[in-house]
């Protein structure tokens, strides 16, 4: 089977890992920041990437972890009326043959982590990438350690901020939307008790919207605040923010005051629209996740749309290798 090389170790990097390990590849992973960097923030794993993850066998660790949320609520942001509930729970599992869960992200990719360890997948952390030189028989990395190595194949999930798109796809410069996100988590108990029950809620306004969610078993809430906005802002998810900006631009949304009132950190990103590549790959350098087709934050899609694509490819190397 293939020796792969795998740059990234977020969601999509690991299970990627994980998925190409199971079948029998020999995997290795370069992650360029330390191994405790991972943001303190929610993460939402829709039905179809929980069926991917099932396959590898990863369903009881799932639930285990994850909080299991009944329903959406959507929610008038000006008078607190609730407009429509969409359920999830049970109703979900039945239609698409999954749940969906939520998550702390440390927690999450802890678990994928722990899964690649166990397979015996070598993770390098403080490892930059530096260089890749490709052909159609494989790819050779340099790295930020010095070293160079020869893969069969490299799988880069290096992110909504890929090196490996803007140097070898030539990706087109993306266009800011006038549309920001901010991003806190809020210990449940400084907040109304109705944040940490089983529900997703999204509070609806003119050109705004607010989802909370509760992770870690109802002890933190995460909040995702979404707003149009005129000035640019750069498409990094890591800069804090004074939080006296958010409240200024959602204090109208009658449930989020005590809300308002306990953002202690806010991290703040722009929205960008990315033009689709033509090609996700080149020779044996392949796309994977945020870098290959970076999605706008609305669905919930991102991080799930990342472990499709780690199972699709596991799909299309057992097939290529089946019909050899």
């Amino acid at each position: 089977m293939l020796d792969i090389g795998i740059m990234g170790a977020g969601v999509g990097g690991l299970s990627a890992g994980v998925m190409l390990r199971s079948i029998g590849c020999k995997v290795t992973i370069f992650e360029k920041l330390a191994e405790s960097s991972s943001d303190g923030v929610g993460l939402q794993i829709s039905a179809n990437g929980i069926r991917a993850l099932k396959m590898y066998g990863l369903q009881n660790k799932i639930a285990e972890l994850g909080d299991y949320p009944d329903s959406i609520g959507c929610i008038n942001g000006l008078t607190g009326k609730e407009l429509a509930k969409i359920p999830l729970g049970k109703t979900a599992e039945k239609l698409y043959g999954a749940g969906f869960y939520q998550f702390h992200r440390v927690d999450f990719i802890s678990l994928l982590k722990r899964e690649n360890f166990r397979l015996g997948v070598d993770i390098f952390y403080k490892t930059q990438v530096l260089e890749i030189k490709h052909d159609l028989n494989g790819a050779t990395v340099t790295t930020s350690g010095g070293s160079s190595s020869r893969f069969d194949l490299i799988v880069a999930a290096d992110g909504i901020n890929s090196t490996t798109r803007n140097k070898i796809f030539q990706a087109n410069t993306p266009v800011f939307l006038n549309q920001v996100a901010y991003r806190t988590v809020i210990s449940a108990d400084k907040l109304p008790k109705s944040f940490a029950s089983r529900q997703t809620r999204l509070f609806l306004g003119a050109g705004k919207h607010v989802v909370s969610y509760p992770i870690r078993k109802g002890s933190l809430v995460n909040f995702v605040f979404c707003t149009e906005f005129d000035s640019y802002c750069q498409e990094i998810w890591t800069r804090e923010i004074n939080p006296q900006e958010i409240k200024e631009k959602f204090s109208e949304f009658i449930d989020l005051k005590e809300v308002l009132k306990n953002m202690d950190s806010v991290k703040k990103w722009g929205l960008f629209e990315h033009t689709s590549l033509d090609s996700w790959h080149r020779n044996r350098v392949v796309l994977l996740g945020d870098a290959c087709h970076p999605i706008l934050p609305y669905l919930a899609q991102g991080a799930t749309q990342a472990i499709e694509d780690a199972h699709e490819l596991c799909i299309r190397i057992n097939k290529s290798f089946d019909n050899q």
